[in-house]
């Protein structure tokens, strides 16, 4: 009976030690929801202790190292994949000049070859003249004149571009290579403050040390995640105009 009695004491116990912890719980989200001071300072302080600010950082030093060591080790990660991802691009970019080079070629000889076809036509008045296997009356000569100069004109134009393209990915990777050089020395200082705190305690000066180090995580980071911005390959497709304009014509004709 004695040793069911403490039983039933003690499951008491247990039972009015829930009971007063339930009770407090509501009350406090009762404070939280009810009261704008209260949720306030709650808010306040949890923000203080899930962000990395001057004052946690002097609290808890070493973690504040582990965490910028592990984000700029993700951010390192991140510059390696740009730059691979940067060199397959200009990879990309330098197929579609040699492309665009060899048809700017074989649309310029193909294109005073015609214009000299069709001269001929007009002033023997023989339309139509065969051209690549193709007989092309007067109006189909005319057509095929300006889509073949138009072609290589949006081809010129595509070369511009590519360098373009060319030009902001190099500038790109060099931003890459600087982020990834300031990354690799962060690493080195976390090393060295971590064995600094390791002989002295945490003073103003490594303090200030600390808290810089979020203004270079931040910039790596910015530049880890950012795009390089080019523009993708089908952005740069030109496309050709193929109807005839008299005055673009005459001005194509007058070309040699």
């Amino acid at each position: 009976m004695k040793e069911s009695g403490r039983r039933n004491e003690r499951g008491g116990g247990v039972g009015v030690f829930i009971g007063i912890l339930a009770v407090l719980i509501v009350v406090g989200i009762g404070v939280y929801l009810w009261s704008d001071p209260a949720r306030t300072k709650m808010n306040t302080a949890f923000r203080e202790m899930s962000e990395w600010t001057p004052e946690n950082i002097a609290k808890d030093p070493i973690n504040y190292l582990n965490f910028c060591e592990e984000e700029t080790n993700k951010a390192l990660d991140k510059l390696k994949a740009s730059e691979i991802s940067i060199a397959q691009r200009r990879g990309k970019l330098a197929g579609m000049k040699d492309d665009a080079a060899k048809k700017i070629t074989v649309g310029k000889k193909a294109l005073r070859e015609l214009k000299e076809s069709y001269r001929k036509a007009e002033a023997d008045d023989s339309f139509p003249v065969t051209w690549h296997t193709k007989s092309l009356d007067k109006t189909a000569c005319r057509k095929q004149i300006v889509s073949l100069h138009e072609e290589v004109a949006g081809q010129k134009m595509l070369l511009g571009k590519i360098d373009t393209g060319v030009a902001r990915l190099d500038l790109q990777q060099q931003r890459v290579l600087d982020q990834r050089s300031k990354a690799k020395a962060q690493l080195t200082e976390i090393q060295t403050n971590r064995e600094m705190l390791k002989v002295q305690e945490i003073s103003d000066d490594i303090t200030n040390q600390l808290v810089d180090m979020k203004g270079v995580l931040q910039a790596t980071i910015a530049t880890a995640d950012e795009s390089s911005g080019v523009a993708t390959l089908d952005d740069l497709t030109a496309s050709a105009e193929t109807s005839i304009d008299e005055e673009k014509f005459s001005d194509i004709m007058s070309e040699k």
